[in-house]
């Protein structure tokens, strides 16, 4: 019964390792920019979160 149960910790263990080494993001950045900016990443395409507020 414990052996089943040591197996099943380590492979707990080793699952919540790979899930919170793999939610890395890499490019994760904020910054103001003006319509220009915003004009060109249209254009070209690129992905982007856009957050609209007022001060």
């Amino acid at each position: 019964m414990t052996l089943k149960k040591n197996i099943l910790n380590v492979f707990l263990v080793i699952m919540m390792v790979l899930c919170l080494t793999s939610c890395k993001s890499s490019k994760l950045m904020i910054e103001e920019i003006n319509i220009n900016q915003l004009e060109q990443l249209i254009e070209n395409k690129e992905d982007f979160i856009l957050q609209i507020s007022l001060e």
